[in-house]
């Protein structure tokens, strides 16, 4: 269970000289709830039209196709986007999504509405980096990152929930509305966020940017990624994992209720399983505890299909996700050891991990469609506990007890 009064406690106080990740905090959250809703929708509006989850799977793909594009053209152009225009300019397109993803009947206008969910979860991303670097102190750095990730959680873990109570019908409509009631109340903070204080503090990134060629650049990736290649495909295979859930916990049931409720029973870990990660890491070393946690989670989810759709199956997720959820936090603590061990390449590492995270959100949706139209949703979660046994086995038996990153050929 969370402890709301410790929780409370790390939200910086607006006369505290935090007013700017205060209101940023808050901007999180309700954008958050919003995607969280948008994330819901989407695939049940998809299915609905083509009649075919294989179809909703690789059109649902296509987002982290366009996002991987618009990864490299945003960050080309970083350096003359400011937070405060992105913000905007996120609110501006997210306002207009759900009506073209309702009116795309056409699957030529599916792709155009999955192009537009690919951007803006662009935008999200580099805003948040954005801010940072340009309105918090570098040794803020890891608490605003870790405090943003709180509210970022929160709002995916509510918004299934918030479904399921006010969502009773297939009728889109109200997701609709209280997608847009959520970007309101961004709106509102964003407002407060971008308001001008006389002789308010900032802080300008550090940063400097070396031209590199992309030979070289290339180079780098391969004698990186041939060391973190266990790692890298740990990532790949969480990644498939998250995007697996979001696309058929939607279409679970013919009752949104039970299927918001799946969701968040999938969500709900990751808000507390944070405290036990430092002694299973202290005892088992980070890349050990994770592949011990997918094994363990992946196990556990391949027995769902025995589960009858009363409830059960939502308590064997919430077990399977308290397991999984160990996984992320420790894989990104790996990443932040190589990155310490060898600085000159961070971008290089975090470029990677980017990269094989965006291709598991590309081969998730379209490996939950298609099983799920060959077998069933519920047979399609314990293939995918089948498929993460296999990956975790495998895991164990090539990595390393010690990576090293070596620049050297």
């Amino acid at each position: 269970m969370v402890n709301s009064r410790r929780l409370v406690s790390t939200l910086p106080k607006p006369k505290a000289g935090n007013q700017r990740l205060f209101f940023f905090i808050i901007f999180i959250f309700f954008w958050t709830l919003f995607d969280g809703t948008i994330s819901f929708l989407t695939p049940r509006l998809i299915t609905a039209i083509q009649g075919n989850e294989a179809k909703m799977g690789l059109i649902l793909a296509t987002s982290s196709v366009w996002g991987a594009i618009f990864d490299f053209l945003i960050a080309r152009n970083r350096r003359r986007l400011s937070y405060r225009r992105l913000l905007f300019y996120l609110l501006a397109i997210c306002a207009g999504y759900p009506l073209l993803l309702h009116y795309a009947t056409k699957t030529w206008l599916m792709l155009i509405a999955m192009a537009v969910w690919g951007l803006y979860s662009d935008i999200f991303r580099f805003s948040i980096f954005n801010f940072i670097s340009h309105e918090t102190p570098k040794e803020k750095f890891a608490f605003s990152f870790g405090l943003i990730d709180i509210f970022k959680t929160g709002g995916y873990l509510l918004a299934p929930l918030i479904i399921g109570i006010v969502l009773t019908t297939s009728n889109s409509r109200p997701l609709i509305y209280l997608g847009w009631f959520f970007l309101g109340i961004a709106l509102i903070a964003l407002l407060l966020l971008t308001k001008k204080r006389p002789g308010d503090p900032r802080t300008t990134s550090s940063e400097t940017h070396q031209p590199i060629t992309l030979r070289i650049e290339l180079a780098l990736w391969r004698k990186i990624g041939r060391n973190l290649l266990p790692v890298l495909m740990l990532t790949f295979f969480l990644n498939i994992w998250d995007a697996f859930f979001w696309t058929l916990g939607p279409l679970l049931s013919h009752s949104p209720t039970q299927a918001s409720f799946f969701v968040t029973a999938y969500m709900l870990p990751a808000l507390f399983v944070t405290g036990y990660i430092r002694p299973l890491t202290h005892r088992w070393g980070k890349k050990r505890t994770a592949i011990g946690a997918l094994l363990a989670g992946s196990a556990t989810l391949s027995l769902i299909f025995i589960c009858p759709q009363n409830g059960l199956e939502i308590g064997l997720v919430f077990l399977t996700s308290c397991l999984i959820s160990v996984a992320w936090p420790a894989t990104n603590g790996a990443y932040a050891d190589y990155i310490k061990e060898t600085a000159s390449v961070e971008k290089e590492i975090a470029g990677l991990q980017d990269f094989f995270a965006n291709s598991g959100y590309i081969l998730g949706p379209i490996l939950a469609g298609w099983l799920g139209q060959r077998w069933g949703e519920l047979p399609a979660f314990s293939i995918l506990g089948g498929i993460g046994l296999v990956t975790a086995l495998t895991l164990i038996t090539v990595t390393p007890r010690k990576i090293r990153v070596r620049l050297s050929s």
